[in-house]
């Protein structure tokens, strides 16, 4: 409808210019009234009809446009929405799963390591869970807590022989130093 009405248009500028201006501008009123009312009316005409289709038809769509567009709207924000939490849900994913590899077994090294620090070697040795750089470090820390704790008590044991000695010494040397007496 709007190529129909810009044609008609075209027609009408075109008669406009070269036929109607210069016939009023030559004082040839006669002829420039019966463009004006026979050619120039019909062109006029089928352009304002043209575009008035054009109009109603446009104005038929809006509703139909608009209810399309609200729809598509509703299922972009849905989709934003579902897309938000699974990402959500993928970052609560990863932090658990570096919390359980990575922050869990550093804590419970730390833990370990500040009761060695006070002297407490009787907790059990931690389990590697993975072959990773983590895994490797719980080895090599359980390893090194079983030998210093494998230390301590022989060092205990060592003084407490070593006590256990001085104590005999001791009472032989009173037992010596009461015969001593005994016989002066």
């Amino acid at each position: 409808n709007m190529t129909t009405a810009r044609g008609a248009w075209t027609t009408f500028r075109g008669t406009l210019d070269k036929d109607l201006i210069p016939a009023i501008l030559g004082g040839k009123t006669g002829t420039a009234m019966a463009l004006a009312r026979g050619v120039q009316s019909d062109r006029y005409l089928s352009m304002a009809e043209e575009t008035k289709k054009a109009v109603d038809r446009v104005r038929a769509e809006v509703p139909q446009t608009v209810a399309r567009m609200k729809s598509e709207s509703r299922f972009i924000q849905l989709s934003f929405i579902v897309g938000g939490v699974l990402i959500v849900l993928f970052y609560i994913i990863v932090a658990l799963f570096f919390s359980k590899t990575i922050v869990i077994p550093v804590g419970l090294i730390s833990d370990r390591s500040a009761q060695m620090a006070q002297g407490d070697f009787s907790h059990t040795a931690l389990h590697a869970r993975g072959k990773d750089e983590i895994g490797a470090m719980i080895t090599n820390f359980s390893t090194m807590t079983s030998k210093v704790g494998d230390a301590a008590s022989r060092l205990k044991m060592s003084i407490m022989n070593l006590s256990s000695s001085s104590e005999e010494l001791s009472a032989t040397a009173e037992n010596l130093g009461r015969g001593a007496e005994q016989q002066t």
